[in-house]
């Protein structure tokens, strides 16, 4: 009987590839090195989402919107935040996002 899981293949994706045993991470056919500190958040976004939708919304649209979204959970989560500080960060965030 074999022990681990080598050469069993948990799902397949064309978002990303892990060499673990070589350190490297591929995302979209890109290495984390081309784009650690070179993309946005809504580059990243649109990187991944890229092919899957076809009405994805340009960088300046899903940057307007991924604020507009922060703003809507900062004031829906306000009102629980003194609560939320007596927590340990791993608790509090389980806890903020069974708020919203």
């Amino acid at each position: 009987m074999a022990n681990g899981l080598d050469d069993v293949v948990a799902a397949e994706t064309v978002l990303s590839d892990v060499d673990g045993l070589g350190g490297r991470l591929t995302i979209r056919g890109h290495s984390l090195p081309e784009l650690a500190g070179r993309l946005n958040y809504a580059q990243v976004i649109r990187l991944l989402l890229d092919g899957f939708f076809d009405d994805l919304p340009d960088e300046a649209q899903l940057t307007r919107a991924l604020g507009q979204a922060r703003a809507e959970v900062f004031e829906r989560l306000l009102p629980s935040l003194p609560l939320l500080a007596s927590l340990d960060v791993y608790s509090a965030m389980r806890a903020g996002m069974a708020l919203l």
